[in-house]
C-alpha cells in the first residue's frame, strides 16, 4: 500500500446513522459480494444469537477473524438474516483513497479509525455505540488482516478495552460475540493458480515451473523477493528457513529504527515493537515539509516498517502444515499484493460463519492484564474464535458445494498455533 496518504491530516469520519441506503442495497446484497469478491454462497450458523442479544438490550460487540477484504461485507449476511443493522470501523485510508469508496462504506455504517496512534474520536464513538446499544459494533481483534484464514494473527487488546470502558459506565450488560469466518473454494482454482504463478515467476526473472509443486514455487518466489530486501537492508542474503529469514529481517528493521529514535531496543512482542516505532516515525512524517529529502527518508522508513509487518502474513509453517488449495491461494494472493498492491480472487468461494455464544464483559471488568499472559478477556476471545475456526476447518465445506478441497484428516488445535 502506498504510504503517502499518511502525510495528510487525519480527520475522523463519523458513521452514517440512517438505514434507508442499507434497505435499498439489501435486495442486491448477494449479487454485490459475488461480483466484487467472487463469494457465493454465504452460510451463517447461529445468527439468531446476535438478534437475541440485541433484542435483550445488551451492548453488543461482534469480534471476528479477518483474513480478506470481503469479511465486513459477508458479515452483513447476519444483518440481512436478523434485521439487525451494524456499525463497524474501517481503516482511514479506505475513506481517503477513493472518494466514492469512502461515501459508500460510510453508508454501510462504517467509521474511520487511524491506526497510527490512539484514535480517541473513534474510541469515544465506539464506546458510545456500545453503551447506548444503538447497534451491534463489528470489530476485528487482530487489528488488520493476515490472509491466514485457518489461523488467527496476533491479537490486539482494542476489543477488550472498548468493551470494558462501555461496561464500566453502563448498567446494561455488554457482550462480545466471537465469530469464525471460513472460506472454501466452490470451483477448482488450479488453472488460475498455475497461470498466476507463472506471471509471478516471470516478474521475478524465474523461468516458469509449469506443472511443478505449488508450494515449492511459492517459496522460490518469496525467497527471491525476500533476498532483494535483505540485500537492500542487510547487504547480504539471510540464511535459514524462510520463516527464520522473515523474522530476522523484520527484527533487524525494527532494531535499526529503535536505536535511531529511542537509543535502545524496546521490549515486548515484535509486532508491538513495530507498531510503536511506526507511530513515532509517522508523527514526524506528518510534520515534515512535503517531498523534502527528510520527508522521503521518513517515507522509506514507514514503508520498511509496513513491509516488516506484512512479513507476519507469510507463514510457511502454515502452508506446510496443510497445503490446501485455500492456503496456497492465500499465500499467492499475499505475494501478489506485496507486488501489485491489490487483491484479486483466484476463484469462486463460499463462506461459512459461526456466531458464538455471548461473552459477558462484566465478569472481566476488574481482571488485570499480566506481563506474561496478557489480557484475560483477549485470551478468552482468541481461544473462542480459534476454536470456532478449528471446528469449521475440521467439518470441511458443505457436501452440496462440490468443493475441490477435502476436510483435514486431523483437526487443527491450539497446540499447533505459534506466533512470533
Amino acid at each position: 500500500m502506498d504510504q503517502r496518504y499518511l502525510a495528510d491530516k487525519y480527520e475522523f469520519v463519523k458513521p452514517y446513522h440512517g438505514k434507508w441506503w442499507l434497505r435499498g442495497v439489501r435486495p442486491f446484497f448477494y449479487r454485490l459480494i459475488k461480483k466484487l469478491y467472487r463469494v457465493s454462497p454465504v452460510v451463517t450458523l447461529h445468527a439468531e444469537r446476535i438478534k437475541q442479544s440485541a433484542d435483550a438490550g445488551y451492548g453488543v460487540i461482534i469480534a471476528a477473524n479477518h483474513c480478506r477484504y470481503s469479511d465486513p461485507f459477508v458479515l452483513a449476511d447476519i444483518s440481512k438474516r436478523t434485521g439487525v443493522y451494524f456499525f463497524f470501523c474501517a481503516s482511514w485510508h479506505l475513506f481517503h483513497s477513493k472518494p466514492w469508496q469512502g461515501w459508500m462504506i460510510r453508508r454501510t455504517g462504517a467509521m474511520s479509525i487511524y491506526r497510527e496512534g490512539t484514535d480517541r474520536d473513534c474510541l469515544r464513538e465506539c464506546q458510545r455505540i456500545v453503551e447506548e446499544a444503538e447497534r451491534p459494533l463489528v470489530l476485528f481483534p487482530e487489528g488488520t488482516f493476515y490472509r491466514q484464514n485457518d489461523r488467527l494473527g496476533p491479537m490486539q487488546d482494542g476489543v477488550s478495552f472498548i468493551a470494558r470502558l462501555a461496561q464500566k459506565k453502563n448498567a446494561r450488560p455488554v457482550v462480545i460475540h466471537p465469530v469464525g469466518i471460513k472460506y472454501w473454494f466452490v470451483e477448482d482454482p488450479t488453472a488460475a493458480i498455475e497461470k498466476r504463478l507463472c506471471q509471478l515467476e516471470q516478474r521475478c526473472h524465474i523461468h516458469p515451473k509449469r506443472g511443478k509443486d505449488f508450494v515449492r514455487r511459492l517459496e522460490w518466489i518469496a525467497g527471491s523477493l525476500l533476498a532483494v530486501k535483505e540485500m537492500e537492508i542487510h547487504g547480504t542474503i539471510g540464511t535459514g528457513s524462510l520463516d527464520e529469514r522473515q523474522k530476522n529481517l523484520a527484527d533487524h528493521v525494527c532494531q535499526q529504527l529503535e536505536a535511531k529514535y529511542f537509543s535502545r531496543t524496546k521490549g515486548g512482542a515484535l509486532m508491538d515493537r513495530i507498531r510503536t516505532v511506526r507511530n513515532h516515525v509517522v508523527k514526524q512524517f506528518t510534520t515534515s515539509p512535503r517531498e523534502s529529502p527528510e520527508w522521503y527518508d521518513l517515507l522509506y522508513e514507514i514503508e520498511d516498517l509496513a513491509f516488516a509487518q506484512q512479513l507476519f502474513s507469510h507463514s510457511w509453517s502454515y502452508i506446510h502444515e496443510w497445503p490446501s488449495l485455500e492456503r496456497v491461494s492465500e499465500t499467492l494472493m499475499r505475494l501478489e499484493e506485496d507486488l501489485y498492491d491489490e487483491e484479486t480472487p483466484t476463484g469462486d468461494m463460499g463462506v461459512i460463519m459461526d456466531v458464538g455464544e455471548p461473552i459477558f464483559v462484566q465478569e472481566y471488568v476488574d481482571q488485570k492484564s499480566s506481563r506474561d499472559e496478557g489480557d484475560p478477556l483477549t485470551r478468552l476471545l482468541q481461544t473462542r474464535i480459534q476454536s470456532q475456526l478449528d471446528q469449521l476447518v475440521s467439518a470441511g465445506p458443505p457436501a452440496d458445494w462440490s468443493s475441490p478441497t477435502q476436510p483435514r484428516q486431523a483437526p487443527i488445535t491450539m497446540a499447533t498455533i505459534s506466533h512470533s
